[in-house]
């Protein structure tokens, strides 16, 4: 019976850890940044959590489970991370499009497939 509990024990570790390991190398790759080493460091506190349950005497926690914290720090810190990167992105795209289209004195004056705005950022 025991063994049974360690084993669901560690596979929800196991899906966590996975799905939190993905968002770090994800959002590491987008972003070419070094502070998802912090995040990473919550990975330490995943697994610690996972070994403190496996040694306690009375098995998993009955109304807590400190993995779940941890786990949602990492995803919803990679998110944020993305869609602060996103939202910077399109006001920049925004105010050069915005920029350029004012800038045309009339329709005529205007190029006519605005090629020299620029209509994505790439860095």
């Amino acid at each position: 019976m025991k063994l049974t509990r360690v084993t669901k024990l560690i596979l929800v570790r196991g899906i966590y850890a996975a799905h939190a390991l993905a968002a770090i190398i994800y959002t590491s790759r987008e972003l070419d940044t070094v502070d998802l080493i912090i995040v990473s460091a919550c990975m330490f506190a995943l697994t610690a959590e996972t070994l403190f349950t496996i040694r306690k005497s009375s098995g998993e926690w009955k109304w807590f489970l400190p993995s779940v914290p941890i786990y949602l720090t990492v995803i919803l810190w990679c998110v944020w991370k993305l869609e602060i990167t996103l939202l910077e992105n399109r006001t920049y795209v925004m105010n050069t499009t915005h920029d350029c289209v004012t800038s045309c004195e009339g329709f005529n004056a205007c190029p006519p497939d605005l090629d020299d705005c620029p209509t994505m950022v790439t860095h």
